[in-house]
């Protein structure tokens, strides 16, 4: 149960630095279960002087707090030493955030709503007009994109929303989780993500079988597709839209579109409700705002020009 709660992403990372941990221990002899700070920040040395990252060093510290005991009222990771000799890795080896700006989304946008008679266009050029539109008027992770089903799809007069039932990377106790907003662009059908789906839903009702995923593959035999799969496309849409995809990855149109929502006045509270962020989180102002009062707003800000 205590491994169950950690996301499988995390575990996999934990596990890479954990074996490091063991083999660095077996080879002074000392015992990996101990809370020796001494061994902890000579280990942490070696791995620093082996060029390992900030980041990296970070999970390495988070991985060995989870399976030592405390230290006092302390966790190892906390411990003054350990986050003193951290501070000293950063002031030797910043690390900053990934991007300092942010492509323009104009030219995206306009690649996605020159994509038109939906009805007879091929599947795969519904599929990028209906990855990109989602990745930038919901803000989501794509693994959040993958985990939409059909069963969660309610279709209203005024839009369509998608409540996401699968455990996010961002789920917790107490805390709601994601839940995709899609109005109808009546004024603006090109743009509209919400009809796009609808279509989408329609070419795809044959050929998806008994899955409830709401995205697959555009070939045979059409399966359920992964995160991986996603994000590749998003990478193709960015592409085709003149976006260089050797500086900027999928999950840069959460930067995009965050950061257009704000600069066209919308409150910092529905982009964080939006996009996953809780109400203290400092995650958007650190790392996502980047130069260039409800959901439906969000999503209006970023599809609509002014």
């Amino acid at each position: 149960m205590l491994i169950s709660s950690l996301a499988p992403s995390t575990l996999k990372q934990y596990d890479s630095a954990l074996h490091l941990w063991w083999k660095y221990c077996s080879k002074i002899h000392c015992d990996p279960y101990s809370n020796d700070i001494t061994h902890i920040l000579r280990f942490l040395q070696s791995r620093f002087d082996d060029g390992a990252s900030y980041s990296s060093l970070n999970t390495v510290r988070s991985a060995i707090s989870l399976i030592l005991p405390s230290i006092g009222s302390s966790s190892v990771g906390d411990d003054e030493r350990v986050k003193r000799w951290m501070k000293a890795v950063f002031r030797s080896r910043p690390q900053f955030p990934r991007y300092k700006s942010v492509w323009n989304p104009e030219p995206v946008l306009t690649w996605l709503g020159n994509i038109n008679h939906l009805s007879s266009i091929s599947l795969e050029l519904l599929t990028l007009k209906l990855v990109g539109l989602l990745a930038l008027s919901t803000a989501q992770r794509v693994q959040t994109l993958s985990f939409m089903e059909l069963k969660n799809i309610q279709v209203e007069e005024s839009g369509i929303t998608i409540s996401i039932s699968k455990i996010t990377k961002t789920s917790a106790p107490g805390r709601a989780q994601p839940c995709l907003i899609l109005p109808f662009f009546e004024e603006l059908p090109h743009m509209c993500v919400a009809s796009t789906l609808l279509e989408y839903i329609k070419r795809t009702k044959d050929l998806r079988l008994a899955s409830e995923q709401v995205l697959i593959s555009f070939k045979k035999p059409y399966k359920p597709v992964t995160s991986q799969t996603i994000s590749r496309w998003i990478k193709l849409v960015l592409n085709r839209s003149g976006v260089d995809v050797s500086v900027f990855t999928a999950h840069s149109t959460r930067h995009v579109s965050t950061s257009k929502a704000a600069s066209k006045g919308l409150d910092i509270e529905t982009i964080r409700k939006t996009a996953g962020w809780s109400a203290s989180s400092s995650t958007f102002q650190r790392f996502y705002n980047r130069p260039i009062l409800n959901n439906e707003s969000f999503c209006k800000a970023v599809l609509l020009s002014e």
